[in-house]
Parts: structure tokens; sequence; C-alpha cells
């Protein structure tokens, strides 16, 4: 169900309905609200398919985001949070922590980032989205 969900969230983003979330506010799932998600970056195909995260799979993951395959963000609490853009923009950052900022679905299913922060030992860099 849930590799369902995600397939249809990912056919209308490639239908250019990504575009239109923001310009949904206040009706149906796509009403949004300002957040902040932090986990890890993954590349969801190999994610979804299995399970794929960490430094273990880094180079393909950052071959795939690298070639358009969709990120998004696993929280620590085993949530994937879909990202809306272009993955290329986040290929160097695929299996690290993160942390980003923009308007998250009202399903909590997809976000729209502003802002990208990355960790790197204890402290955390902003990165370009």
């Amino acid at each position: 169900m849930r590799a369902a969900i995600i397939s249809v969230t990912l056919a209308l983003l490639a239908a250019g309905c990504g575009s239109a979330i923001p310009r949904n506010r206040g009706t149906g799932p796509f009403n949004t609200q300002p957040s902040e998600i932090q986990g890890t970056l993954v590349e969801v195909r190999h994610y979804l398919e299995t399970s794929a995260i960490g430094d273990d799979h880094t180079f393909c993951a950052y071959q795939s985001a690298l070639a358009g395959a969709p990120t998004g963000i696993v929280t620590d609490d085993g949530r994937l949070v879909m990202l809306t853009g272009l993955p290329s923009r986040l290929a160097a950052y695929v299996t690290r922590t993160v942390r980003v900022t923009g308007e998250l679905t009202g399903n909590g299913q997809l976000l729209v980032p502003s802002a990208l922060r990355v960790q790197l030992g204890s402290r955390w860099i902003a990165a370009e989205l």
C-alpha cells in the first residue's frame, strides 16, 4: 500500500502537478504547513525495494539521484517523506543526515523544500538545493 501511494505521488509529480501543491492551501490532502524534517537522505526506489540506506549504498544512491531518481528523507522513526525538486541537486548528500525546511503536505508524505542543512560531525552546514 505504501509503495502504491508513493507511485501515485511520483506519477503526479512527473505530470507537473508538483508545482500545484502550494496553490491548493486549505483543500484536501495537499494542504501544506511549514515544517522541518530531519533524517537520512535516501534514493527512494532502492530504499523501497531493498531498504538500502547508509554508507554501503552511497555510490549507488548518488548515481541514481544524479540520474534523476526521486529522493526522500527517512526519519528516525522510519517514516519516509518524499522531496520535490531536482534529485540531481541532492545527489551529493544522499545517505547523510539532513534537515530540510519547507512546506509539508497535510498527509505528511511530501515536502516542498526551501532550505537544506547537512550534518558534518557535530555541525550543521547550509547546502544548496
